[in-house]
């Protein structure tokens, strides 16, 4: 197998507090891998290092391949209707619309809906559509099922 991600030696210190002191590892092309840790163990600041939202002290990071992510905390304009985010991500990444992916995530459902009047889980399900507009290779998620319902979690 070929190697998608490979962290080497990642650190990353805010002031004098290191929250990365030397990360390493390695995803395989096809393989799911996930971050576990207590609050505070710096997941998200991993994950944002390596998507690139956020400078690293020192280290390595290599990534093969297109990538879509779908952040912790995200927000779009209040007023821009779900398919009409979807039409300009698909725009913005030369992609066409994947009407199967819209459907299995319910897109459809709210479409008409505007961005403030949607629930969070239907947040979480546009983020999700928006990450996988370009059809990337390697998905990032960063808690994509945080303030979601026992429902909700079951079905993303």
């Amino acid at each position: 197998m070929n190697e998608a991600i490979k962290i080497k030696n990642l650190k990353k210190s805010y002031g004098t507090h290191v929250v990365l002191n030397g990360l390493g590892f390695c995803v395989q092309q096809g393989e799911i891998f996930a971050l576990l840790g207590v609050n505070g163990a710096g997941k998200t600041t991993s994950l944002e290092c390596i998507e690139g939202l956020r400078k690293y002290d020192s280290g390595t990071i290599a990534i093969t391949g297109k990538v879509g992510i779908q952040l912790q905390s995200s927000s779009l304009p209040g007023h821009i209707k779900p398919l009409e985010a979807v039409k300009l991500f698909a725009k913005w990444n030369k992609a066409s619309l994947d009407r199967a992916m819209l459907d299995v995530l319910g897109i459809h459902d709210f479409a008409r809906k505007q961005y403030y009047q949607l629930s969070t889980g239907q947040k979480r399900r546009l983020h999700l559509a928006l990450a996988l507009t370009r059809n990337p290779d390697i998905l990032f998620l960063d808690e994509p099922t945080a303030g979601l319902d026992v429902e909700g979690r079951l079905s993303f």
